[in-house]
């Protein structure tokens, strides 16, 4: 499996078959808004979910962001990962 990142999103491919993605907003140059996660119901249980939460975590550090979780499934990861509370934007 591949993860690209795209404009506000980053997706997975397996075998050039896009299979899930997580999309986000910027409503200011400093925050980015999580507010989508998708699998194919194919592929999950796999924890690619878990992954691009992960990628958004990667994204925002690397890029000195704050993130606002809207989506259900980003809000429980932020919520039972310790670490990704250092970029929550409270």
């Amino acid at each position: 499996m591949k993860y690209i990142f795209d404009t506000n999103r980053f997706y997975v491919e397996d075998e050039g078959k896009e299979i899930g993605e997580i999309t986000f907003t910027r409503p200011d140059e400093n925050t980015i808004v999580v507010d989508h996660t998708f699998v194919d119901p194919t592929y999950r249980g796999q924890n690619i979910a878990a992954h691009l939460v992960r990628h958004i975590y990667d994204y925002a550090v690397e890029n000195k962001l704050f993130v606002i979780p809207v989506c259900p499934y980003v809000v429980k990861q932020f919520e039972v990962v310790e670490e990704y509370q250092s970029v929550l934007k409270k």
